[in-house]
Protein backbone atom coordinates (compact mmCIF):
# COMPACT_ATOMS: atom_id res chain seq x y z
CA UNK A 1 0.00 0.00 0.00
CA UNK A 2 1.33 3.38 -0.96
CA UNK A 3 1.15 6.61 1.02
CA UNK A 4 -1.22 7.95 -1.63
CA UNK A 5 -3.44 4.87 -1.19
CA UNK A 6 -3.48 5.37 2.57
CA UNK A 7 -4.47 9.02 2.26
CA UNK A 8 -7.15 8.23 -0.31
CA UNK A 9 -8.72 5.59 1.97
CA UNK A 10 -8.62 7.90 4.99
CA UNK A 11 -10.18 10.72 2.95
CA UNK A 12 -12.98 8.38 1.89
CA UNK A 13 -13.67 7.43 5.53
CA UNK A 14 -13.37 11.04 6.69
CA UNK A 15 -15.88 12.29 4.10
CA UNK A 16 -18.35 9.65 5.35
CA UNK A 17 -17.81 10.63 8.99
CA UNK A 18 -16.44 7.20 9.95
CA UNK A 19 -14.48 7.14 13.22
CA UNK A 20 -11.22 5.22 12.92
CA UNK A 21 -7.73 4.95 14.37
CA UNK A 22 -4.85 3.54 12.36
CA UNK A 23 -2.41 1.14 13.96
CA UNK A 24 0.31 -1.26 12.87
CA UNK A 25 2.97 -0.02 10.48
CA UNK A 26 1.04 2.95 9.11
CA UNK A 27 0.15 3.87 12.71
CA UNK A 28 3.87 3.91 13.55
CA UNK A 29 4.49 6.10 10.51
CA UNK A 30 1.69 8.45 11.57
CA UNK A 31 3.47 8.89 14.91
CA UNK A 32 6.78 9.43 13.09
CA UNK A 33 5.13 12.01 10.82
CA UNK A 34 6.43 10.34 7.67
CA UNK A 35 6.57 7.02 5.87
CA UNK A 36 9.49 4.98 7.25
CA UNK A 37 9.04 1.72 5.33
CA UNK A 38 6.87 -0.05 2.76
CA UNK A 39 3.53 -1.45 3.93
CA UNK A 40 1.55 -4.45 2.70
CA UNK A 41 -1.71 -3.24 4.25
CA UNK A 42 -3.48 -0.75 6.47
CA UNK A 43 -4.46 -1.90 9.96
CA UNK A 44 -7.38 0.18 11.12
CA UNK A 45 -9.69 0.19 14.14
CA UNK A 46 -13.23 1.24 13.25
CA UNK A 47 -15.99 2.29 15.60
CA UNK A 48 -18.07 -0.91 15.62
CA UNK A 49 -21.31 1.07 15.31
CA UNK A 50 -20.05 2.27 11.92
CA UNK A 51 -18.21 -0.87 10.73
CA UNK A 52 -20.94 -2.08 8.38
CA UNK A 53 -21.33 1.42 6.93
CA UNK A 54 -17.55 1.62 6.39
CA UNK A 55 -17.38 -1.84 4.80
CA UNK A 56 -20.28 -1.00 2.46
CA UNK A 57 -18.55 2.25 1.53
CA UNK A 58 -15.26 0.48 0.83
CA UNK A 59 -17.00 -2.19 -1.25
CA UNK A 60 -18.81 0.49 -3.24
CA UNK A 61 -15.36 1.96 -3.98
CA UNK A 62 -13.83 -1.22 -5.38
CA UNK A 63 -12.78 -3.23 -2.34
CA UNK A 64 -13.53 -6.96 -2.16
CA UNK A 65 -13.52 -9.26 0.85
CA UNK A 66 -10.45 -11.45 1.39
CA UNK A 67 -11.35 -12.82 4.84
CA UNK A 68 -14.49 -12.19 6.92
CA UNK A 69 -13.88 -13.04 10.56
CA UNK A 70 -16.31 -10.49 11.99
CA UNK A 71 -16.83 -9.42 14.70
CA UNK A 72 -13.06 -9.87 15.23
CA UNK A 73 -11.74 -8.54 11.92
CA UNK A 74 -12.20 -8.36 8.17
CA UNK A 75 -9.62 -8.09 5.40
CA UNK A 76 -10.47 -6.23 2.20
CA UNK A 77 -8.49 -5.70 -1.02
CA UNK A 78 -8.53 -3.00 -3.67
CA UNK A 79 -6.73 -3.67 -6.98
CA UNK A 80 -4.77 -0.41 -6.84
CA UNK A 81 -5.08 0.91 -3.27
CA UNK A 82 -4.06 -2.29 -1.47
CA UNK A 83 -5.32 -4.27 1.52
CA UNK A 84 -7.13 -3.12 4.65
CA UNK A 85 -7.30 -5.13 7.88
CA UNK A 86 -10.38 -3.83 9.73
CA UNK A 87 -10.77 -4.28 13.49
CA UNK A 88 -14.21 -3.19 14.78
CA UNK A 89 -13.98 -1.77 18.31
CA UNK A 90 -16.78 -0.90 20.70
CA UNK A 91 -16.00 2.57 22.05
CA UNK A 92 -17.25 3.34 25.54
CA UNK A 93 -18.53 6.67 26.84
CA UNK A 94 -15.25 7.13 28.73
CA UNK A 95 -13.16 6.65 25.57
CA UNK A 96 -12.11 3.10 26.40
CA UNK A 97 -12.76 0.37 23.85
CA UNK A 98 -13.25 -3.38 23.52
CA UNK A 99 -12.44 -5.61 20.57
CA UNK A 100 -13.70 -9.16 20.16
CA UNK A 101 -10.82 -11.63 20.51
CA UNK A 102 -12.10 -14.60 18.49
CA UNK A 103 -12.53 -16.85 21.50
CA UNK A 104 -15.67 -15.24 22.88
CA UNK A 105 -13.82 -12.68 24.98
CA UNK A 106 -12.55 -9.17 24.46
CA UNK A 107 -9.37 -7.17 24.36
CA UNK A 108 -9.70 -4.08 26.54
CA UNK A 109 -8.18 -0.76 25.50
CA UNK A 110 -7.64 2.28 27.73
CA UNK A 111 -8.84 5.71 26.57
CA UNK A 112 -5.24 6.94 26.43
CA UNK A 113 -4.48 4.39 23.67
CA UNK A 114 -6.38 6.54 21.15
CA UNK A 115 -4.80 9.73 19.88
CA UNK A 116 -3.82 11.77 16.86
CA UNK A 117 -0.68 12.60 14.95
CA UNK A 118 0.32 14.85 12.07
CA UNK A 119 1.27 12.88 8.95
CA UNK A 120 2.03 14.62 5.67
CA UNK A 121 0.58 17.84 7.12
CA UNK A 122 -2.68 16.10 7.94
CA UNK A 123 -4.13 15.27 11.35
CA UNK A 124 -4.80 11.52 11.55
CA UNK A 125 -6.41 9.54 14.36
CA UNK A 126 -4.07 6.74 15.41
CA UNK A 127 -3.07 4.46 18.23
CA UNK A 128 -0.71 6.23 20.64
CA UNK A 129 2.99 5.54 21.12
CA UNK A 130 2.31 3.82 24.47
CA UNK A 131 -0.26 1.50 22.89
CA UNK A 132 1.89 0.79 19.82
CA UNK A 133 4.76 -0.29 22.08
CA UNK A 134 2.39 -2.56 24.01
CA UNK A 135 0.82 -4.01 20.85
CA UNK A 136 4.28 -4.92 19.52
CA UNK A 137 4.78 -7.46 22.33
CA UNK A 138 3.59 -11.01 22.98
CA UNK A 139 4.47 -12.51 19.60
CA UNK A 140 7.52 -13.47 17.56
CA UNK A 141 8.39 -10.27 15.66
CA UNK A 142 9.11 -10.23 11.96
CA UNK A 143 11.74 -7.92 10.43
CA UNK A 144 9.09 -5.22 9.83
CA UNK A 145 8.01 -5.42 13.48
CA UNK A 146 11.60 -5.02 14.66
CA UNK A 147 11.97 -1.97 12.41
CA UNK A 148 8.71 -0.52 13.79
CA UNK A 149 9.91 -1.16 17.36
CA UNK A 150 13.15 0.67 16.63
CA UNK A 151 11.15 3.60 15.24
CA UNK A 152 8.83 3.60 18.27
CA UNK A 153 11.74 3.47 20.74
CA UNK A 154 13.43 6.39 18.99
CA UNK A 155 10.17 8.34 19.12
CA UNK A 156 9.84 7.51 22.82
CA UNK A 157 13.36 8.85 23.39
CA UNK A 158 12.41 12.07 21.63
CA UNK A 159 14.26 11.51 18.37
CA UNK A 160 12.53 12.99 15.35
CA UNK A 161 13.50 10.40 12.76
CA UNK A 162 14.04 6.62 12.77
Amino acid sequence: MTKEGLLEILSLLDRAGIRYWIEGGWGVDALAGEQTREHADLDIDLDATQAHQAISLLRANGFTTLHDMLPVRMELRHPSLGDIDIHPIMVGCDGSARQADGEGGFYEFKPEYFGEAIFEGRRIRCITLEAQLLFHTGYEPQAKDLFDLLTLRRLAEGACRP
